[in-house]
């Protein structure tokens, strides 16, 4: 411990030195405290032992810095910060950061918000808790699209909607920041099928649908289509099989039938023979087989030989195979 004499005592002694000792106790301290310093960036001005230095923070922030005088007159190797800066929080959608007393902070703006938000720190660390310049929420813009209207949606809100009158089903889809994101959900139709014996394309639901009969049936065939995009399995006007019509060709006659297949025909009077074809939807094919052959007749005994008027059909080419004599 260094010992030094007080000017106190130096001055008693130079008064009194007879009646006293300068190696009393009485003269004599044990320091005279800490000098100035220069540590941590900071000034410290000197101060008696065992007491404690304490100097203003630094600016922008709010507070004291302090350190302590040993009873040795050194100074403690510890300094306490007090110091402060308003804190870290989130407030209005923004991310605030420490901010520096008496000035504006600018903050960052939360997901889904745009902007450049600044408030204000007062001098004892505290917020103002009134932004300037608030962060502005993204929104998506309504649009129609795939027939049904988007309405105007938050950033990151998702929204699920009825497709429109003419199908079934629902759709979904999610604002992105400031944008759509892609559809999801299926709408449904009455689809296409043939059902008795006519086909019906895709339909719109709550409508009647007309269909078209297949080959070889005819009609004006409908049926609805319900909201939950099925077929009534009702037909109106379904579609009937197209008869084969009633002819005379060919030297036969061809009944109307509704037969599909090979049709015998009936020869013509004064024709005989077999003679066949076809009956497909409606519609006659040529002769599939056989032929109707023509009368010519034999003269009689009883007409004194005399030569039998020949058949106008035979006169012309008496030697024509359906006029040979048998």
């Amino acid at each position: 411990m260094v010992k030094r004499l007080s000017i106190w005592c130096f001055c008693l002694a130079l008064l009194f030195a007879p009646q006293l000792s300068l190696g009393t106790e009485s003269c004599q301290i044990d320091s005279f405290g800490c000098p100035p310093d220069f540590e941590a960036g900071i000034h410290w001005p000197a101060v008696p032992p065992e007491s404690i230095a304490s100097v203003p923070c630094h600016s922008g922030t709010y507070g004291r810095i302090s350190r302590k005088c040993k009873k040795d007159g050194t100074w403690s190797e510890h300094v306490n910060y007090g110091c402060a800066r308003c804190p870290r929080m989130t407030f209005q959608n923004v991310h605030w950061p420490e901010g520096d007393v008496d000035s504006f902070v600018e903050g960052n703006c939360a997901t889904c918000y745009v902007g450049k938000p600044e408030m204000f720190c007062f001098a004892n660390a505290t917020w103002a808790y009134k932004v300037r310049n608030p962060c502005q929420l993204l929104k998506c813009p309504a649009v129609l699209e795939r027939g049904v209207l988007w309405p105007e949606t938050a950033c990151t809100d998702t929204i699920t909607l009825p497709c429109n009158n003419r199908t079934f089903g629902t759709l979904s889809r999610t604002c992105k920041r400031n944008k759509w994101g892609h559809i999801s959900g299926t709408c449904a139709r009455c689809m296409a099928n043939i059902f008795e014996h006519a086909k019906f394309s895709n339909s719109n639901v709550n409508k009647f649908a007309y269909g078209k009969c297949l080959e070889g049936y005819a009609g004006r065939p409908k049926r609805f289509c319900y909201g939950n995009a099925t077929w009534d399995n009702n037909v109106i006007k379904s579609c009937e099989k197209i008869p084969c019509p009633e002819k005379i060709e060919f030297g036969a006659k061809w009944a109307s039938t509704l037969t599909q297949g090979i049709i015998h025909g009936q020869c013509l009077p004064g024709s005989t023979g077999e003679i066949t074809r076809e009956c497909h939807k409606g519609v006659w094919s040529h002769v599939v087989h056989g032929t109707c052959h023509k009368h010519c007749d034999k003269p009689s005994d009883n007409q004194h030989h005399q030569p039998a008027p020949t058949p106008a059909h035979c006169s012309a080419q008496p030697s024509h195979p359906q006029c040979e004599h048998p």
